[in-house]
Parts: C-alpha cells; structure tokens; sequence
C-alpha cells in the first residue's frame, strides 16, 4: 500500500533570499484554506514581483514597479489604472472594494521594500508606494 504524502504547509510570513518579504492571507480573510493553496492560485504572478523585487529603484514609484512588473509578464496595460474609475477603491490595508461587487482581500502581499504589491483573486493586483495605489489585471 502506497502512502500519500503531504506537502508541507507555506509558513504565513517568509523572506526570500533576496530580501522580499511575503505574506500568505495578509487580512487572514480565507480561513479554511490552505496558504499553499493560496500562493498557487497567483500563479505566475510571484515569479513576475521577484524580478521586479531585483530591479526596485532607490525610490520607487508605484507606475515603475507595476512597469517592471509588465515588462516580466509581457502584456501590461501600460498606465491603465483600475482604482481610475469612481466605482472602486482601494483601504489602506489592501482591501479592494467595488461598487455592487463583494470586498477582495489579498491572496498575498510581497513587500519590496519601498513598495508593496497584493495580488488578489482574478489576477488583480496592485502596487503601492506611499499614497499612490495603481491596480491592473495581469492575465
């Protein structure tokens, strides 16, 4: 009889080797599910946030990060900003809210130092520095 093993559970908070902070659930919005679950429902998207991590200038700017970030995925929307339209907006923690449409929470939040990316379900995700928040669909 074969035996099934089980990956073992993605700690909450943890650091690359590089210095990029992640962390799985930030608003600890999807109890239930499990944080290795989480982190694969971004997809490709971590693997775009750690090259842009690589490249962060000294003073990153929200539109460079999310450019650097679309330079790696290879189809950006250029300076298209979903939080533009009157209907959304973004909480300070991360929370994304649309008119009509249930609040998101982050799947994860990668901290680069300077600026902080959330991905989000549907292949959203945003890039904060300081005040400036810009959100785009990356599929």
């Amino acid at each position: 009889m074969q035996t099934k093993t089980r990956k073992p559970e993605t700690p909450k908070h943890f650091s690359t080797g590089t210095g990029l902070k992640i962390t799985i659930d930030p608003l600890d919005a999807f109890s239930g599910i499990s944080r290795n679950k989480l982190f694969e429902a971004t997809g490709l998207i971590p693997y775009f946030v750690a090259e842009a991590h690589l490249s962060i200038a000294e003073e990153p700017t929200a539109q460079g990060v999310l450019d650097d970030l679309n330079d790696s995925y290879g189809f950006g929307l250029g300076e298209y900003n979903m939080l533009d339209d009157e209907a959304a907006s973004m909480a300070e923690n991360g929370l994304y809210s649309y008119e009509e449409d249930p609040d998101l929470s982050p799947l994860v939040e990668f901290d680069l130092g300077g600026a902080t990316v959330w991905v989000y379900q549907y292949a959203l995700v945003a890039v904060k520095v300081g005040d400036d928040v810009i959100m785009q669909r990356m599929d």
